[in-house]
């Protein structure tokens, strides 16, 4: 019976040892994709693909004033729907559609951590932009 208790002490110590460490990302990227190249920097972040279906996830940090999500995308087919979160709700950002390249802000965006979430659908031949405030063009 000792031995069975230290057992179950044990599972229950690395339980709450892994509770405490958790995962790093509130989000998690599983997804299939062709040429797919993303890159962040700054405050913005980017993913062009020739093929991409699931989901695709950017953790960013951001450290401007209160301001506006900028973003522009461009889909040849299929679908890519673009969520973030700033403050522990995933919200709609856009959805971009094959043959309707859409660019604009919206949404709102404080410091701290955020996450820009690509859910695409059978997308093809796209790119896809977001910016975390700011003004101007984009970088890249």
């Amino acid at each position: 019976m000792k031995m069975y208790s230290k057992i179950v002490s044990v599972i229950l110590l690395m339980a709450i040892i892994f509770s405490f460490v958790g995962c790093d990302s509130m989000y998690l990227s599983s997804y299939s994709a062709i040429g797919l190249r993303s890159r962040k920097f700054g405050n913005e972040c980017y993913a062009s693909f020739d093929k991409l279906d699931g989901t695709f996830v950017f953790k960013m940090k951001y450290g401007g004033a209160e301001d506006k999500i900028y973003y522009a995308a461009d889909v040849e087919s299929g679908t890519v729907v673009i969520y973030y979160d700033s403050v522990g709700v995933k919200e709609k950002l856009f959805t971009a559609e094959g043959g309707y390249p859409i660019e604009g802000n919206t949404g709102y965006v404080d410091r701290g951590t955020v996450y820009v979430i690509l859910e695409a659908e059978n997308a093809q031949n796209g790119s896809i932009k977001v910016r975390l405030g700011g003004k101007g063009a984009f970088t890249n």
